[in-house]
């Protein structure tokens, strides 16, 4: 099995994701990252993103194949991937009979741009989105406004882990403890638990400090061993918890150089 991430080490106990706003949500991404996610459960139905439980996705992308060609000629499902230059995705859409066919699936043609809604699913162990929703997008600025609005999203609500009421808090004790035991005890009574935010500030004033000193021409770094010595009272398993976070989201939004996009 692979081996678990620091976002699936500090995820929302399945108890929980009911209480997470994002589980109902549909998470704006790009197609390469849609295609990135690790899953949350066996189905492949639902997957983690930086420790929250998600199930429904907002994509957008250019129509790069239709089977069938006359979509509204299909007695079951429609099925189509649209490609945003990060990546393609394989959409599915099930043909409910709806006398209005004709005119809703009209946009299903090749080289539209299209917006979809749907669920993330598997089909002979590709990962793939049932489609709830679609529309043709005929502004021709939409598609940067969609990576815009990604972006703005991981950095404001999808990068910050769930932070429950103070009435929810005091009843998943248990729960939490379990679950932290699970994961090797990471959390254990009086340990200082830094945030991703003091870590990232600790690590920027060691490498400025060390860039400064240093006249060599690699590039500077922090160990674990100096982050550990300007925050007492925190375990090196907290830190190598917090560090690991902030390396799959610096890296969740780098688009490899062979798609030739730029990263976030």
């Amino acid at each position: 099995a692979m081996e678990a991430t620091a976002c699936e080490r500090m995820m929302t106990p399945r108890e929980l994701w009911g209480c997470d706003p994002l589980w109902e949500a549909h998470i704006k991404l790009l197609c390469t990252h849609f295609c990135a996610l690790n899953d949350a459960s066996d189905d492949g139905d639902v997957c983690v993103l930086c420790g929250h439980a998600v199930r429904f996705f907002d994509l957008m992308g250019i129509i790069i194949s239709v089977d069938p060609r006359k979509p509204s000629t299909s007695d079951s499902c429609i099925k189509f991937t649209i490609d945003d230059s990060t990546a393609l995705v394989d959409c599915v859409v099930w043909n409910k009979q709806d006398p209005y066919a004709d005119h809703k699936f009209a946009c299903l043609c090749l080289g539209n741009l299209l917006h979809v809604h749907g669920r993330v699913s598997r089909f002979r162990g590709k990962r793939q989105l049932t489609v709830d929703r679609f529309w043709l997008e005929d502004n021709s600025m939409a598609e940067c406004l969609h990576w815009i609005e990604a972006r703005e999203l991981w950095h404001s609500v999808y990068s910050h882990p769930l932070r429950l009421p103070a009435q929810l808090a005091s009843s998943s004790n248990k729960i939490q403890e379990r679950s932290v035991s699970a994961n090797g005890g990471a959390n254990k009574a009086g340990e200082v638990q830094p945030t991703d935010a003091q870590v990232l500030q600790v690590i920027r004033s060691i490498i400025l400090g060390s860039s400064s000193r240093s006249r060599s021409r690699d590039e500077p770094a922090a160990s674990l061993r100096d982050v550990a010595k300007c925050m007492p009272g925190v375990s090196q398993n907290s830190l190598k918890l917090v560090i690991a976070r902030l390396v799959e989201a610096s890296t969740l939004y780098v688009v490899s150089s062979s798609t030739r996009d730029e990263a976030y």
